[in-house]
């Protein structure tokens, strides 16, 4: 097993999760039970649909952690990472990422929150399909992500090969049911 935050967490559950309910093709709902609480260090251990486990640290910022029961079901819902703008960068910039995360708790009668990430990134452009509204990029660790983009014009004149300052916005919303 291994940590992660909760909104990593999201990300991992919905992409191992082989069953889980797509949408519009924006967003990825998964449902895992709580199996295990480590109240002292705010680690939830949760079990997937397919059996996998992992072990999730929850932010301080979830100040209803100890309503959370072992058998509760958290409901995961996942924002696919949408680019809302694409520019092209400097040639001599270096690639690079800033990311700015927020919190919502919602007043509901369980646990329940939005996390939202905003990440500015200097990527190279590995390939972009108009047809499919679709850039694959590299970033400084050669790690590569493919985004969807929603609005196409901010693309045009973008090619493989270029460096863009890319921005793009994930959300993940988790809700925790009774068992």
């Amino acid at each position: 097993m291994f940590r992660r935050t909760l909104i990593g967490t999201a990300i991992t559950l919905a992409l191992a999760a082989s069953a889980f309910a797509r949408g519009d093709g924006q967003t990825a709902t998964v449902t895992a039970t709580v199996t295990k609480i480590d109240a002292a260090n705010r680690v939830l251990t949760l079990k997937g649909p397919e059996g996998n486990v992992i072990d999730v640290e929850v932010s301080t910022a979830v100040k209803r952690f100890p309503e959370i029961k072992v058998g509760d079901k958290i409901v995961v819902t996942y924002g696919e990472a949408v680019v809302i703008n694409i520019s092209k960068a400097d040639p001599s910039l270096p690639l690079s990422t800033s990311v700015e995360r927020s919190l919502a708790p919602q007043n509901t009668e369980r646990p329940s929150g939005v996390a939202k990430r905003t990440i500015k990134a200097v990527v190279g452009v590995d390939s972009i399909d108009m047809a499919k509204r679709e850039v694959t990029v590299h970033t400084a660790d050669g790690s590569t992500a493919t985004f969807h983009i929603k609005d196409p014009k901010k693309a045009e004149g973008v090619k493989a090969g270029d460096k863009i300052m890319l921005l793009y916005e994930e959300a993940v919303a988790v809700e925790v049911k009774n068992p």
